[in-house]
């Protein structure tokens, strides 16, 4: 009698558990506030991209620029640009070149967020064409054309 008793309880326990289980459902990660990216583009054709890499810890984000032709090059001339996306305020300067001074300003919107939409980059003629997992991050796969070039992001 008692082992007919723990087998109903435990069976009723797994069922209950089961059912659970179908209340969730897939979720879409949540884009991080703390990592390093580094993204190397050539939209314009070959010998005229850029690598950019992002720092982001929390609110704060440096951005790294350089041209993909000198990427490996330490004295190649780099634009970096500091952003607060509590105040909106940036700071912008060249590396090692200071001649030409810091700038500072203000932004909102897209402020080159690699988890962002891309769909402001490539206009209204963009359309989704599939999606990938990049490191665990669900991510739009995306195609813009114009006469001269498609671009798939």
């Amino acid at each position: 009698m008692m082992l007919v008793r723990g087998v109903a309880v435990c069976g009723i326990s797994l069922v209950l558990l089961a059912g659970c289980g179908l209340g969730l459902r897939a979720q879409m990660a949540v884009a991080p506030t703390a990592y390093t990216v580094t993204v190397s583009s050539s939209l314009f054709g070959p010998g005229t991209g850029q690598v950019v890499k992002t720092y982001r810890l929390g609110s704060k984000v440096l951005l790294d620029a350089v041209s993909a032709a000198d990427a490996t090059d330490p004295k190649a001339a780099h634009t970096r640009g500091l952003f607060d996306l509590e105040t909106h305020r940036n700071l912008s300067w060249f590396w090692p070149d200071s001649s030409a001074g810091c700038s500072t300003g203000t932004f909102s919107g897209d402020w080159g967020n690699p988890f962002g939409s891309v769909d402001a980059l490539a206009g209204q003629s963009t359309r989704q064409v599939g999606t990938e997992t990049i490191h665990g991050f669900t991510a739009k796969v995306v195609e813009a054309s114009s006469p001269n070039a498609t671009m798939r992001a």
